[in-house]
């Protein structure tokens, strides 16, 4: 693990102030192990045996609500990349490279730009090229996506499914849409969209996905 800054002026921050013993015990050992680009992957057991905490994610997510974004199989700390990189993430110099690299795998670019501003993240020629390449993946990704809808759609009998299911689809898709809030969603109105009787379920999953992007706290689980 590099070496970081430390913001000594939060302990004038009233925010954190107000945030109890194991919280703040909680806080530093996140921002001491989250990645160089601000992802903390989840890993609940090591942190509760770390802070000799018992907190569990429901929980996490209420304390630090606004500081931590989720994305399904990690947290992204936005304001962390303002702190540790006050002067932006244009340059290539390697470390800044590598760090716009995993926003970029990661689908994070949005969500910077939103938090810290369309300036403080721009996508340059030699990261289009790789984000090209990236995007071509996903494409096939869909199509393989398209061809197993047809497969398991065949009889052209719609089954709901269940929580675990949408779970299961959306972290092999890490796209942070929360599973209970689609499957509260669609059981709520018979599971039709629009007009139209629902066919594809995954299908309805990756236009969240996109919509998402967009708008982050009605889709996902913020």
């Amino acid at each position: 693990m590099s070496k970081r800054f430390t913001a000594t002026e939060k302990w004038n921050d009233g925010w954190f102030l107000d945030l109890s013993k194991e919280s703040k015990l909680i806080w530093g050992y996140i921002l001491d192990t989250c990645t160089n680009a601000g992802r903390w992957i989840k890993n609940f057991k090591m942190l509760n045996f770390c802070c000799e905490s018992h907190i569990t994610e429901e929980e996490f997510k209420k304390i630090f609500d606004g500081r931590v974004f989720d994305f399904g199989e990690f947290f992204f700390i936005p304001k962390f990349l303002r702190f540790q990189y006050p002067r932006g993430l244009n340059s290539f110099k390697p470390a800044i490279v590598s760090i716009r690299n995993e926003l970029l795998q990661y689908g994070l670019v949005d969500t910077v730009r939103q938090s810290l501003g369309n300036d403080y993240l721009i996508i340059k020629d030699k990261d289009k090229d790789k984000d090209k390449d990236k995007d071509k993946d996903k494409d096939k990704d869909k199509d393989k996506d398209k061809d197993k809808d047809k497969d398991k759609d065949k009889d052209n009998v719609f089954h709901p499914p269940t929580i675990e299911e949408i779970s299961a689809y959306c972290l092999s898709r890490k796209n942070g849409v929360d599973p209970n809030k689609f499957f509260d969603h669609y059981e709520a109105n018979g599971w039709i969209r629009g007009k139209t009787k629902i066919k594809n379920w995954r299908a309805c999953v990756r236009t969240w996905e996109q919509t998402a992007k967009k708008e982050p706290s009605r889709y996902k689980n913020l």
